[in-house]
């Protein structure tokens, strides 16, 4: 018997974000969100970022060399201000289940 659970997805994290990263072909596969940034074309220098931040988790694959080579792990330490990454949490909740 199915109940009225909100089910927590990774659409419910990037819409709850202040802006979405990814790379543009995934964003086909993607929530659509308002405010999405492009990791391999975006000047991430000095950027001006908002506090919560979904990135979109294959960027941090390193199983996935082609995902990886976009470096979003050194564009996220040009950021301004600190943040909370929701990709970044839920890995760290994984990790702990695993």
């Amino acid at each position: 018997m199915l109940t009225n659970y909100d089910v927590i997805t990774g659409e419910k994290f990037q819409s709850l974000a202040d802006i979405s990263i990814s790379k543009a072909e995934h964003t086909d596969f993607e929530f659509k969100h308002s405010n999405w940034i492009d990791v391999d074309n975006f000047d991430f220098e000095d950027f001006n970022n908002p506090k919560l931040i979904y990135i979109n988790s294959s960027l941090i694959n390193k199983s996935k060399p082609k995902l990886v080579e976009s470096k979003i792990l050194e564009k996220l330490s040009k950021f301004k201000n600190n943040f909370l990454s929701y990709c970044i949490i839920l890995i760290k909740i994984l990790n702990l289940l695993i």
